[in-house]
């Protein structure tokens, strides 16, 4: 039975929650047999397309999926209402900080690609956001807190960040009118995973994805109830311009049947809800696979923010 969509109008306009949108496209796994089984499909629906896909968790299934820089952004206001100009406004005066307050060590010379990697890992918001190349990872994070909200996994297809002038450049390299801009930006969803210097980052198998603030295009549909989204729709639930898929074309794959509909491609995404009550048993068959925060977070700061003792001390 198809989703019950809860759209509600202000004054002559829809308004789509997040979750509604989500939810529209979404499947259920309660066991990590439902979750390889879904993971057989990516694998297939990624061989059959030449597509690479990543793996997020995110602990409520409500939330959207938005940037720390975004959500720092709608502070005292909404973030749908946080455009693309806004979010390189912020990014200029960020890398100037930056530079300057981290010099001369590493500040000064890294490129901008790079200083937002080590930003995004330090906590300093970015438009950055963490993905990982393995589900179990997806799914602790999605089970590790909030135990009486479901969780969601999100599957996106990327591909590799540009190379040349927008790898070299200090400034802004998507800026508007800049030389370095990819001319697909605005749609596309981009890989940042050179970092593994970053032990954190290695052991979560980790990869930053990037793009371009949702715009007025492309203009999207609920699929359950047709639903028409606005641009401020998308940004509601999403900073990336990321395009939703039912998992028809990845249950095709796998059984190498012919589907109809449009075809997945860069940008194209998945999702997954996990009920609350099937938190507590993945954790705990995540744990019997060595899954724990001990060996995702090996630093002082993930002892300070997930060790037992230390977080009875503080």
């Amino acid at each position: 039975m198809a989703p019950i969509v809860s759209c509600w109008k202000v004054g002559a306009k829809i308004l789509v929650s997040a979750e509604d949108y989500f939810s529209d496209y979404e499947e259920i796994i309660t066991s990590l047999s439902d979750l390889e089984a879904r993971q057989q499909q990516i694998v297939a629906l990624g061989q059959q397309s030449g597509l690479e896909f990543y793996w997020r968790g995110q602990a409520d299934a409500s939330w959207g999926i938005h940037s720390s820089l975004h959500r720092s952004m709608a502070r005292g206001k909404l973030v749908e209402n946080v455009l693309e100009k806004d979010i390189v406004e912020v990014e200029e005066e960020l890398i100037a900080e930056a530079r300057e307050w981290i010099r001369p060590s590493v500040g000064a010379r890294l490129t901008t690609v790079d200083l937002f990697a080590r930003l995004q890992h330090h906590g300093i918001p970015t438009r950055l956001l963490d993905f990982t190349s393995d589900p179990l990872i997806a799914v602790f994070f999605a089970c590790s807190s909030h135990s009486k909200a479901d969780g969601r996994l999100f599957v996106a297809a990327a591909r590799e960040k540009p190379s040349g002038d927008f790898l070299d450049s200090f400034g802004v390299p998507w800026k508007r009118g800049s030389e370095t801009k990819p001319t697909d930006w605005g749609k596309s969803l981009f890989a940042f995973d050179d970092h593994e210097d970053f032990l954190r980052i290695s052991r979560q198998s980790g990869v930053f994805l990037g793009g371009g603030t949702p715009s007025t295009q492309p203009h999207r549909r609920l699929k359950s109830s047709g639903v028409s989204l606005t641009a401020k729709d998308v940004r509601r639930s999403m900073s990336l311009p990321i395009a939703l898929h039912s998992w028809s074309q990845s249950e095709a794959a796998l059984s190498r049947a012919n589907v109809r509909g449009r075809a997945p491609a860069v940008a194209s995404a998945l999702t997954i809800r996990i009920p609350a009550r099937a938190k507590a048993s993945l954790l705990a068959a995540l744990y019997k696979q060595e899954y724990r925060f001990a060996k995702l977070f090996p630093d002082a700061q993930g002892l300070s923010d997930h060790g037992p003792v230390t977080q009875h001390l503080v």
